[in-house]
């Protein structure tokens, strides 16, 4: 819940103009920071900063997993399309020997 003190909780002797929207605290014009049309304490600005570089760090971490996955999967992915495409040959191979063993050749 908000604080709604008049006064500055830093500076008891000032008024306040506004309450931090991270700490909850009442805040005076010195002790208020814009950032993005939003007043912020001192401590509620370096929380919300930490708050979005552990986002940041978040969301690039996604795109190494991602690629460390593909890394992994794509010899895989390659030995599998090697024996597809060894056993089309060996279909081949067959349906040609067929072929043949129908025509008398």
């Amino acid at each position: 819940m908000a604080n709604l003190s008049r006064f500055c909780e830093r500076h008891p002797g000032r008024p306040a103009i506004g309450v931090c929207v991270m700490t909850r605290r009442a805040i005076c014009a010195e002790c208020s920071t814009q950032y993005r049309g939003v007043n912020y304490s001192k401590e509620g600005l370096e929380q919300l900063l930490a708050q979005e570089r552990g986002q940041e760090k978040k969301a690039g971490s996604g795109g190494v997993v991602a690629w460390a996955c593909m890394l992994l999967l794509l010899p895989a992915a390659a030995y599998l399309m090697w024996l597809g495409f060894e056993q089309i040959g060996q279909l081949t191979v067959d349906l040609l020997q067929i072929g043949d063993a129908e025509t008398g050749a």
